[in-house]
């Protein structure tokens, strides 16, 4: 109706007792498609059919998946920028790899025995010119060794190493030697096989960071000056650098620093043309490329997968692509198979030659690096591996506008559960040094968390995991608008990842120094306890009061029983267990099902509640509610606090002796014996209380000494209110 007809309308259907709902398409000064649109949204809402479809043909739009819950009506997703206005929107998101000058005491002594694994004979002499004793073995031998040396020559050999030392319980510090592993110098020759050691090696370094040593590369040729460098390394192990790189002119160390774009121009802009394959087209990052690269111009599209157009999405994928533009082939080929790949590539036709690649598959795998079977690590590893290794090979002669790898952070700083993807992506890192070592085109770009897709599509407990941590999850337009950044600025290697570093520092150094991101400010910062805002919750100074003066009035026992019962109620909250009555006192965290980030959201919950500063390695000190309660214990009732504390207690037994002494002088029957020997305790603890005051003890000693028995209780008749 008109609007002006409105009400009556709906006054009309109440009157005779119908539920409507009244809407129009015009109201004065609203006569647009936006009127338009929330008219028909809500006769759609209220169960009139609208054919939407007929309303977006033609602009692109296409369907997405809702919630399966109500809609709460609140906003969990930042609001970002949209690709063109990038600039400092992701300054931040940038990062690259360094090498630091480090400092060792050349010439220092080495002590103990030292296991030395499948090295060369160089090594073990340059433990004993030291001051060491070396036992050189091809495999791992029982013993009580200060350290152990070994240099795998593959990541079979390497997890193999590491489960007959956990086999034989030899969990002395573990150095693993590589050789070409790290490229810190002009000439430094990489090799992508050995910077896999480097990936996984890290990873062990987290889920044992008491047995791990750390990594050392070594230059490609000996001298007794290199022998003395890394003995002197090993002789410093207790300062906590784990990833060095020894070479002739000294030690250097391994950084993570930030590489922001502001004020730096392209060096050859990249105008996507031709043909340009993206492997992994059809997963969640791949599709995100394939629609930017049609967007920008690009005639003909090549996706690989396994399923090539059978893959979940595709048809809808090739459909959108082709109303932007480019025409798709979808490719099932599994770029591990080069023969298969080599026919693909190929097939492109001449008047759309290749132009770029975009390699994008890969699989991930969770396991623990002592759990990592054979197979796993061949499957784990081929797509990313073998795949680039082969795109490689095959391109090597193409005059190609960009060559992009797409690697993880798990391959920079390492992640728990996933030894074997920080292998493979570690593999493309150096790969892309080696290619520009060749003069070939090369960007390698180790991704942190994608939001709409990646490598952890369908395992949303994960990503959330890795986004608590403080790896936030970064808007696809703005990541791809990095990608195209780092080509047209002639990046070798690029880190990109939005990161809370307040949150994932203390988290990622809570077992050990981690000296790889000590260079970041707000890490830095972080690390020292001075930024604590990205922690979960601050300190409540009213709750944390409260509880100090509840335990003042209680007995130990009941401190006890009380702080136990504030761990098992922040425990499970963090947990997410509805009560916490599932945390037994007794119970290990670990048995609960705490890691490395649920305990330090304890801490910190544990933090606001007391007003302590307590450490991050908490739950694992403290393995027990009954254990963390008992340190809570003692922290509460230290230095000052435990003398306010005492001096509560002593009130609160007093109190409970002045009803005692109400009681015993109203009683008629009380003899005079008693009634003697309580005024004479009551004179000797007066007086042992008045000795410790200067200017009370004469006066109130004499005064007390000299009183009768009756003397003494007509005082506390009289003090106590009592006729």
């Amino acid at each position: 109706p008109h609007p002006v007809l409105m009400s009556a309308v709906q006054e009309t259907a109440e009157s005779v007792g119908r539920e409507v709902v009244v809407t129009g398409t015009l109201r004065r000064g609203e006569g647009g498609s936006e009127r338009l649109l929330l008219s028909l949204g809500e006769a759609y809402v209220h169960g009139v059919g609208v054919d939407w479809q007929e309303w977006f043909a033609g602009s692109g739009a296409r369907p997405v998946e809702l919630p399966t819950y109500a809609f709460q009506h609140r906003h969990y997703w930042p609001e970002v920028s949209l690709p063109g206005a990038v600039g400092r929107a992701v300054d931040d998101w940038r990062y690259r790899v360094v090498w630091r000058r480090g400092t060792v005491v050349e010439d220092a002594p080495l002590s103990g025995r030292w296991l030395v694994i499948s090295t060369d004979e160089e090594v073990a002499e340059a433990v004993r010119a030291a001051g060491a004793e070396a036992e050189v073995s091809a495999d791992v031998v029982p013993g009580d060794y200060a350290g152990v040396i070994a240099s795998p020559r593959s990541l079979d050999e390497a997890v193999a190493l590491l489960r007959d030392l956990d086999a034989i319980d030899v969990k002395a510090p573990l150095w693993w030697l590589t050789t070409g592993a790290a490229a810190v110098a002009a000439g430094d020759e990489v090799r992508p096989e050995a910077a896999q050691l480097w990936g996984i090696g890290q990873v062990v370094g987290l889920e044992h960071p008491g047995w791990w040593g750390g990594l050392i590369d070594l230059p490609a040729h000996w001298s007794p000056h290199t022998g003395r460098l890394l003995t002197a390394v090993l002789a410093a192990s207790g300062g906590g650098e784990d990833q060095i790189a020894v070479r002739e002119s000294g030690v250097l160390v391994r950084r993570l620093v930030r590489a922001a774009l502001t004020g730096r121009d392209p060096v050859r802009p990249w105008k996507p043309r031709g043909t340009v394959v993206v492997t992994g087209g059809t997963g969640g990052v791949g599709a995100h490329v394939a629609r930017w690269l049609a967007a920008e111009g690009v005639e003909h599209l090549v996706l690989t997968s396994r399923r090539g157009d059978q893959a979940p999405g595709a048809a809808e994928l090739g459909r959108e692509l082709q109303e932007l533009g480019a025409r798709v082939t979808f490719a099932a080929c599994d770029v591990a198979d080069r023969d298969a790949l080599a026919t693909l590539l190929a097939a492109v036709p001449e008047e759309q030659p290749l132009t770029a690649v975009v390699h994008a598959a890969g699989v991930a795998t969770f396991s623990d690096v002592l759990s990592i079977e054979p197979a796993e690590l061949t499957g784990g590893t081929e797509a990313k591996v073998a795949g680039a290794r082969h795109l490689d090979e095959l391109t090597a002669g193409l005059d190609l506008d960009a060559f992009v790898l797409f690697s993880s952070g798990a391959a920079v700083w390492g992640s728990a559960g996933n030894g074997t993807y920080a292998a493979a992506n570690a593999f493309l890192d150096a790969l892309a040094q080696q290619r520009r070592a060749r003069g070939l085109p090369a960007t390698s770009l180790a991704w942190g968390g994608w939001a709409g897709g990646g490598m952890l599509q369908g395992s949303e407990a994960v990503a959330g995991q890795l986004e608590r941590m403080g790896v936030q999850r970064m808007q696809p337009e703005l990541a791809i608008e990095v990608m195209r950044e780092a080509v047209d600025h002639d990046e070798t290697t690029l880190v990109v990842t939005d990161m809370d570093w307040r949150r994932f520092a203390p988290i990622y150094a809570m077992s050990r120094r981690r000296p790889l991101i000590e260079e970041i400010s707000e890490a830095a910062r972080a690390l020292r306890g001075e930024d604590r805002a990205g922690e979960a919750t601050g300190t409540d100074e009213t709750a944390a009061a409260r509880l100090r003066d509840r335990l003042g009035r209680l007995t130990d026992i009941e401190r006890q029983d009380v702080l136990v019962d504030l761990v098992r109620e922040h425990g499970a909250a963090v947990l997410g267990h509805a009560t916490p009555d599932t945390l037994t006192p007794d119970r290990p965290f670990k048995d609960l099902g705490f890691d490395s980030l649920t305990a330090t959201e304890l801490r910190n919950r544990l933090n606001a509640a007391t007003g302590l500063r307590l450490p991050a390695t908490l739950v694992f000190d403290h393995p027990t509610p009954t254990a963390l309660a008992t340190l809570l214990r003692g922290e509460l009732l230290t230095g000052t606090a435990e003398g306010v504390m005492d001096a509560m207690r002593v009130q609160q037994e007093l109190d409970r002796m002045e009803q005692a002494l109400l009681r015993a002088v109203s009683a008629p029957d009380m003899d005079t014996d008693t009634r003697s020997d309580i005024a004479r305790r009551l004179r000797d603890l007066a007086g042992r209380l008045s000795a410790t005051d200067a200017e009370a003890a004469p006066a109130t000693t004499d005064s007390l000494d000299s009183a009768t028995d009756d003397e003494i209780f007509d005082l506390i008749d009289r003090d106590l209110g009592v006729s």
